[in-house]
């Protein structure tokens, strides 16, 4: 906090007792090469990164190099 009012912010001891985090339990979950993907739902580029995924699941991209 300090650093931060240092440096012109406005965080406040306050502001960090009264933060409370967001637990998130949704979203979209699959399979990746023996891995375990969790992405975000709906507007978030989760789908799109789960759709691309799902695509290059079927090339051998080890072959080429990457």
């Amino acid at each position: 906090v300090a650093d931060v009012q240092a440096n012109g912010g406005t965080l406040s001891e306050r502001d960090m007792a009264e933060y409370k985090p967001f637990v998130w339990d949704g979203g979209l979950e699959f399979g990746y090469r023996g891995h375990t993907v969790r992405v975000p739902p709906f507007a978030s580029a989760g789908l799109t990164s789960a759709m691309t995924l799902k695509l290059l699941n079927g090339f051998d991209i080890a072959s080429m190099g990457h």
